[in-house]
């Protein structure tokens, strides 16, 4: 496609087989020079992408640190030093489930909004409780929180 420098409507800028917008985009870039239309551009067309790049680290850095958690609530069946056992009912199928839980000196224990430690928190069976287990942990059923009502 050639370009004619003719007059065209009485302009001697305009040229004859461009649009509107380009006629204005090749004014800008005559009068600017060809460095900054060319930083201008660069802008234009790659400013997205870093921003979409910016997302996408952020959202990478962040998924680790979000822990898969899940809490799980019943009634206790049995308590041993190192473990709890747990009857949980299933949300979805409603089926009840016996279910042993790891305890290790990181798990934090709650009577009421007190923290205590495992050994002090004197669970008994049929007491109601909820426990938060981290699915991502090495260890299987690890609880990380043991949360029990404030009575005894």
């Amino acid at each position: 496609m050639t370009f004619s420098k003719a007059k065209v409507d009485g302009n001697p800028m305009r040229r004859s087989n461009m649009t509107p917008r380009r006629q204005g985009l090749w004014l800008v870039n005559r009068e600017r020079g060809h460095e900054e239309h060319k930083e201008a551009f660069v802008k234009a067309r790659f400013g997205n992408v870093r921003t979409i790049a910016t997302v996408i680290g952020i959202w990478l850095i962040a998924t680790p640190i979000a822990a898969h958690e899940v809490t799980y609530q019943g009634t206790v069946l049995a308590v041993e030093p190192a473990r709890v056992q747990v009857k949980t009912i299933d949300e979805k199928t409603k089926q009840e489930d016996d279910v042993w839980f790891v305890v290790d000196k990181d798990t934090k224990v709650k009577r009421g909004d007190k923290t205590v430690r495992y050994a002090d928190a004197k669970i008994t069976k049929g007491e109601r409780i909820a426990l938060i287990v981290n699915h991502d942990a090495s260890t299987k059923m690890l609880a990380t929180e043991i949360r029990l009502g404030a009575g005894k």
